[in-house]
């Protein structure tokens, strides 16, 4: 009873960090399939619903420390609204090749 519930919990916490876990484990555990599927999709959709409702105070709290804002009117980004205004959306889809590499 201990070691399977073990097992289900390391599961579950498994995939609210990557979803191809729940799978693997699950498979490698000897679970049945559904059972499989049922902690994989509540896994991911625990981290799914963390992230709509507190995502917005961790981006405050934690990234604000390490990272600065960045400026919204560059040269840059002025030279992009330019090309836009001039082209428009055919313009920029004919320049993206040119100006930036494929990969």
């Amino acid at each position: 009873m201990g070691a399977t519930f073990l097992t289900y919990v390391t599961i579950y916490l498994l995939c609210m960090f990557k979803i191809i876990f729940g799978p693997t484990m699950g498979y490698a555990a000897g679970l049945h399939p559904l059972e499989t599927v049922g902690l994989t999709v509540a896994g991911m959709m625990t981290t799914v619903i963390i992230f709509s409702y507190l995502g917005e105070k961790i981006k405050e709290k934690f990234l604000s420390k390490y990272f600065k804002p960045k400026k919204i009117f560059t040269k840059r980004n002025r030279r992009f609204v330019k090309i836009w205004r001039k082209y428009g959306e055919i313009g920029i889809a004919f320049l993206t090749p040119i100006l930036l590499s494929p990969p």
